[in-house]
């Protein structure tokens, strides 16, 4: 079963309830549920019932607490799996001139120093396109950090992903900078780029304090082995 199908069958069995699905009624919505295809979501996920007369596939209990629980969302062929609370930070900024220090002399020493593994856009390896590199890089960060201080849609867009995600995520601006409409009444730091060897070090504590208080190496430790 293709991983959208996967995706759709779980989502279309868990808002029909208990009473599941009839088979030709996911055969008229274009899934291929045939008993091979339906093993690609495993015992654990789906299961068959019939009496010869009327074929009905459901969910198991357990993957309807998952569906309740959190957010299952179309997982592509090359994807990669969401960490949470992974010591690992991914920075979203601007890469005009003007920031070079602004990265350089605060948020990457900082992440640095509390701890935490620093990545950006324009630092990973590129292996695939960029849009799917900067996906990835979503998924795996533990912590999101953004400077909206210049109107910017890539920034807008890549933070956009991160919230849908439920990632946590620390918003920067630069100070007497006014930020549209749409983040009305947002968390965010305020910065003074005239001062950063001062912001550094206040970012680096908000960031150990973000680490102690998600357990962020316990989950690397566990995670990595």
């Amino acid at each position: 079963m293709d991983p959208r199908d996967a995706w759709k069958a779980l989502h279309l069995l868990y808002f029909q309830g208990k009473s599941g699905i009839k088979w030709d009624d996911l055969k008229e919505v274009n899934l291929s549920c045939t008993p091979d295809a339906l093993e690609a979501l495993g015992p654990e996920l789906a299961e068959v019932t019939g009496d010869g007369i009327e074929t009905r596939v459901h969910l198991t209990e357990a993957a309807r607490v998952i569906i309740e629980k959190c957010l299952v969302a179309n997982f592509k062929q090359g994807g990669t799996l969401v960490r949470v609370d992974y010591p690992q930070a991914f920075v979203i900024m601007p890469f005009n001139t003007e920031f070079i220090p602004i990265y350089r002399d605060m948020i990457e020493p900082a992440v640095s120093d509390a701890g935490l593994e620093c990545r950006r856009g324009d630092t990973v390896l590129r292996i695939d396109d960029l849009t799917a590199n900067v996906w990835s890089e979503i998924l795996r960060a533990g912590l999101i950090i953004a400077d909206v201080t210049q109107p910017n849609p890539n920034v807008y867009y890549e933070l956009g992903l991160a919230h849908a995600l439920g990632k946590d995520t620390f918003v920067l601006k630069q100070q007497g900078v006014t930020l549209p409409a749409d983040f009305g009444g947002a968390h965010y730091y305020e910065y003074d780029p005239h001062n950063l060897k001062a912001e550094k070090q206040r970012l680096e504590l908000v960031l150990k304090d973000w680490a102690q208080n998600r357990g962020a190496f316990k989950v690397k430790q566990l995670l990595d082995g």
